[in-house]
């Protein structure tokens, strides 16, 4: 049984270290199949996509997670995904004969929500059962978080000083923003706001100046940082801005009560390879980048002078909020137990927790986010219990993910984005407690 254990483990581990390689690829595969439209010397935006390669081997690994809980009887998973299953069983068969309903599309975003919320529970037994000690778990997961954030941000910042990759934006008011190899743009912008301010934690407890990876350890917030600027997002930038002035707060207040400099010596260090590899990329774009930038915040400004601020906040989806609401008030009062189900709804809403609430109901709502909100709450009480720069650095990636998950949504059922939500929010409740629970 162990042998059948430690298989499990390597592969747990393993789709961990390529995870975001499938992404890149899945935008590689778009590519080939659209004649290269969809890249920045291109000129259109639309693809006929099919099940992305990234997808279909991230189901794999559902299944793969699910037999690793039969095999290891982890009883109390399966109590919560029966309960889920029930639930959902119940928004299908209510929403079911309706003359709109994809049940497809419902399986499918379903399937993208289980697999990210069995990927926090599974890893976090896979953690709890191998043979490496507390600190030797932490520094593989690190290792394997650093390499994930350098890997991502090679295929932003390579492909844009080559010209090519996916255009940020593409509509009205032009092209925009790049985000390299990534399809989806808010997927890889929810990735990097996640592990940029983990991205400084690492840093902080690594560095030292005998250490042969500090050059890795100071450039991997760098490249997080300009390949978010590169990408060129509202969220982007908001990250970025809410990430660096969190950090020198908490590194002005440690050396006003320490009277102390060296441990602030990473942070400013790193924010000189910052500036370094901005410099750098504005010199072998011409000044491209830095007029990508402009060019992004005189956009935003312009687009809510004329559409309002509302609409240059939200992109519209507070149109997509009010229509599902009246789909939901229409059917009450079944929609209020069992919600309207995404397979009645042509386009989503883009805000993760109206979905929830609106597709699946008061039901479904318990049962999907209690685990959510109880790790969430557990960080929180970590922060006054056990405070530390590791758990100060993992409530602000929480932080900016749970408004990003609220507000521009693609989170909670991404199977990029999620899976990532999913694994800080388990790394915040092991690394910042010596009690190791989530469940």
């Amino acid at each position: 049984m162990q042998n059948i254990k430690r298989v499990f483990e390597q592969i747990f581990f393993i789709f961990l270290i390529c995870s975001p390689i499938l992404d890149i690829a899945t935008g590689i595969q778009f590519y080939l199949n659209s004649e290269g439209d969809l890249m920045r010397n291109g000129s259109h935006l639309v693809v006929n996509q099919t099940l992305s390669l990234s997808f279909i081997i991230r189901m794999i690994m559902l299944l793969i997670m699910g037999l690793y809980v039969l095999y290891t009887r982890r009883t109390k998973i399966l109590l919560i995904f029966s309960a889920i299953f029930v639930t959902w069983i119940l928004t299908v068969i209510t929403n079911f004969s309706q003359p709109n309903f994809d049940f497809m599309q419902e399986l499918l975003y379903i399937c993208k929500f289980g697999f990210n919320l069995l990927s926090l529970l599974a890893y976090f037994y896979v953690f709890s059962d191998c043979n490496l000690s507390y600190d030797k778990l932490r520094l593989k997961i690190d290792a394997i978080l650093c390499w994930t954030i350098i890997i991502v941000s090679i295929a932003v910042i390579i492909p844009y000083f080559l010209g090519m990759g996916y255009y940020t934006y593409s509509d009205k008011l032009g092209y925009r923003g790049c985000r390299g190899f990534f399809f989806s743009g808010n997927d890889v912008t929810a990735l990097l706001m996640l592990l940029l301010p983990l991205s400084f934690a690492i840093l902080q407890k690594y560095y030292n100046k005998n250490n042969k990876m500090n050059i890795i350890l100071l450039i991997t917030p760098a490249c997080c940082t300009v390949s978010l600027l590169i990408i060129g997002t509202k969220t982007a930038f908001l990250a970025i801005i809410v990430t660096y002035i969190f950090i020198f707060v908490y590194q002005f207040i440690y050396y006003i009560i320490n009277k102390s400099i060296t441990d602030a010596k990473p942070f400013i260090l790193s924010v000189l390879c910052t500036f370094v590899l901005f410099l750098i990329s504005c010199i072998i774009t011409n000044g491209g980048l830095y007029n990508s930038i402009i060019l992004s915040f005189d956009v935003t400004g312009k687009y809510a002078e004329t559409a309002g601020t509302q609409a240059m906040v939200f992109s519209g989806r507070t149109d997509k909020l009010k229509n599902a609401i009246i789909y939901f008030k229409s059917h009450l009062p079944l929609s209020l137990f069992f919600g309207i189900s995404r397979g009645t709804q042509q386009k989503i809403i883009e805000m993760d927790i109206p979905e929830v609430v609106l597709y699946y109901g008061l039901l479904g709502t318990v049962t999907m986010l209690w685990l959510y909100i109880k790790s969430g709450l557990q960080v929180i009480y970590n922060v006054f219990k056990n405070f530390s720069y590791t758990c100060f650095c993992c409530t602000i990636s929480l932080g900016l993910t749970v408004g990003y998950l609220a507000m521009a949504g693609h989170t909670l059922f991404s199977v990029t984005s999620g899976f990532y939500f999913a694994f800080v929010l388990l790394y915040a409740c092991i690394f910042t407690s010596k009690n190791k629970k989530i469940i």
